[in-house]
């Protein structure tokens, strides 16, 4: 390891997409970015045409059959209120 410390060879590495990002995928659908994790650390792939998964079960899916968005009817969040746990878990 390198002791926690950042190097040229490590920030070399590093991709960051801002949220908002618009991108399109092949099919010609828009689509914006929302980062979900951060610090997550990627292997590096030397050889692209042994060892990737099989994507073709993927192609299969239906993506028509997915549920839309419903409505909870919660109406607005409180005012004058914080958030201390989300899912059990303290916010900090």
């Amino acid at each position: 390891m390198n002791n926690w410390q950042m190097s040229a060879e490590i920030s070399d590495k590093v991709i960051s997409i801002p949220a908002g990002t618009a991108v399109t995928d092949g099919a010609g659908q828009g689509y914006y970015l929302k980062p979900l994790e951060v610090s997550v650390f990627l292997d590096l792939v030397p050889d692209t045409t042994v060892g990737l998964p099989d994507l073709t079960t993927a192609d299969a899916v239906d993506l028509t059959a997915v549920p839309v968005f419903v409505n909870h009817n919660m109406g607005a969040k409180p005012t004058g209120t914080a958030v201390l746990y989300s899912e059990g878990n303290p916010v900090e």
